[in-house]
């Protein structure tokens, strides 16, 4: 035990426990899981559902999907103080996560009733929200202190997902009531394996706090606030925008598609999350290095493999989603640049400590404000330029080629992004002295390179999917070729993984 400059108490053994680099990978490959079971799910309720209890099935997981940003107004706080061992700000988040479960669910349930007249659909989706609000609370403190146990329990939620679904909707026809009993079942295993294990580790959280920790979130909401502001624009506000102002859905279903490499680029936070656990106790500039050797070799994988096979991940989905290539291709680039950006911010607020003392509006002058306040401004102005572009073409040029108007916003946001990401890296560079993993950047570039050579020779960069079922073979070739290209690269080309691969070798064997 021992305490930084900052009072925070440092526990040695707690830190090794954590397993940054573990933990990164494991959830990591929790995410690529994830897109594997979301896409069984979604045949099985698509398949059994006709178009209009579809229709229902999604109206309820969106209106669920409102309440539960809200929960990071002091969830965020909440992982910050637990890795700290400020547990009494921890346990007021606790209690304000059950008083929002009941009032959430008691909403859901009444819009739903004067809704449909049906009082099954209130209380599944009641208890889908209660589960996903605690749930999330668990996570993050399972997140700051064996962040791989995650990893553990969603996959186990995800297979279970598919499974319950397969069950109460294939086998025993429950429709929509099965398609959302489903999630239940996930999260009532997600909680239960959560509480287990924070039994086991930590402690499982109390409801003791004072009045103080309460006001201190309160005061707090603000800065969480900025960034599930941020998020929703990334999310919404560009087919919100398109499909209102052009009265059509088709600008919607393009982007859609076209944002489908983000999530697989970014890694859902498994890597800013692991190594925030880290820093937020102790920072060590070998950590962020090895983590950010991570980060390279399996972003510039993953949006490599996107550019170049654009043409048959869009055919996945349908053949008419092929005009949106280049659509995907922009968005993909700008998502590389995002994560990049999102990496340096994490480490600065991370490493601030100022939180531990102020509260309130005197944050404003810290990074925990100052970066989030950032990413708003640079998401603004994109919207805004590609807004401006998109109805300058609509109006006075005439133009009605879906591609051709939603290209002006992946244009702007990677514009908007690449000052972002050299001021978040000086920021972190401030905080704590770091080196970039040059050669794992050049190997990883070089890597990509020659799977692409491979791809076009080939001419498999350009097979179009006619049908999942019969063309998934190609699928399988075509990724086993292009891992194997770019891990014997990246083995020939890098020091660090080679040492990398040993050391997974001995543990295996």
């Amino acid at each position: 035990m021992g305490l930084n400059n900052s009072d925070v108490v440092i526990d040695y053994d707690e830190i090794r426990s954590l397993r940054v680099r573990y933990s990164s990978i494991v959830n990591y490959s929790y995410v690529v899981y994830r897109a594997f079971t979301s896409l069984l799910f979604s045949i099985i309720v698509i398949r059994r559902l006709p178009p209009s209890e579809y229709g229902l099935f999604s109206f309820i997981i969106a209106l669920i999907g409102l309440f539960v940003p809200l929960n990071n107004l002091w969830n965020y706080w909440s992982f910050r103080f637990y890795a700290r061992k400020r547990y009494g700000l921890s346990f007021a988040a606790f209690a304000i996560t059950i008083i929002y479960g009941f009032v959430g669910f008691a909403l859901i349930y009444s819009l739903l009733f004067l809704g449909f007249q049906e009082y099954l659909y209130g209380v599944v989706a009641g208890l889908i929200f209660v589960g996903q609000g605690l749930y999330l609370y668990f996570k993050n403190l399972l997140y700051a202190t064996r962040p791989y146990l995650v990893g553990y329990i969603s996959m186990v939620g995800e297979t279970l997902r598919v499974l319950s679904a397969y069950f109460f909707v294939a086998v025993f026809n429950l429709r929509v009531i099965g398609a959302l009993s489903s999630l239940v079942v996930v999260f009532l295993s997600n909680n239960l394996l959560a509480i287990c294990f924070l039994a086991r580790i930590s402690g499982l959280p109390r409801l003791v706090f004072s009045k103080e920790d309460l006001r201190v979130l309160f005061v707090n909401a603000y800065i969480p606030l900025l960034q599930t502001i941020n998020q929703q624009i990334k999310l919404s506000i560009e087919r919100l925008f398109t499909t209102l102002f052009t009265g059509s859905t088709l600008f919607s279903a393009y982007l859609g598609v076209s944002y489908i490499s983000r999530s697989f680029v970014s890694g859902r936070g498994s890597f800013t999350r692991s190594l925030s656990s880290r820093l937020l106790r102790l920072g060590v500039s070998s950590d962020i290095e090895d983590v950010l050797r991570i980060l390279v070799i399996l972003s510039f994988l993953v949006s490599g493999a996107f550019i170049v096979y654009s043409r048959t991940v869009l055919s996945i989905f349908r053949r008419e989603y092929l005009d949106a290539q280049i659509l995907l291709i922009l968005y993909t680039i700008g998502a590389l640049i995002d994560v990049f950006a999102n990496f340096f911010s994490s480490i600065s607020i991370s490493l601030e400590k100022s939180d531990l003392v102020f509260h309130g509006g005197k944050l404003k002058e810290t990074v925990l404000f100052r970066n989030p306040f950032a990413v708003f401004l640079a998401n603004i102005s994109y919207v805004s330029a590609g807004a401006v572009a998109f109805m300058s073409m609509y109006v006075v040029l005439g133009v009605r080629n879906i591609v051709f108007l939603l290209i002006p916003f992946p244009i702007a946001y990677i514009v908007a992004y690449i000052p972002l990401l050299v001021v978040f890296y000086r920021r972190s560079i401030e905080k704590i002295q770091y080196s970039i993993p040059w050669r794992e950047v050049m190997a990883s570039i070089v890597g990509v390179a020659c799977f692409s050579v491979f791809g076009i020779v080939t001419g498999y960069s350009n097979i179009v999917v006619k049908s999942l079922y019969r063309d998934y073979i190609y699928i399988l070739i075509i990724a086993g070729y292009s891992l194997a290209i770019y891990f014997v690269v990246l083995y020939l080309l890098s020091p660090w993984f080679r040492e990398f691969v040993r050391k997974v070798v001995e543990e295996i064997f």
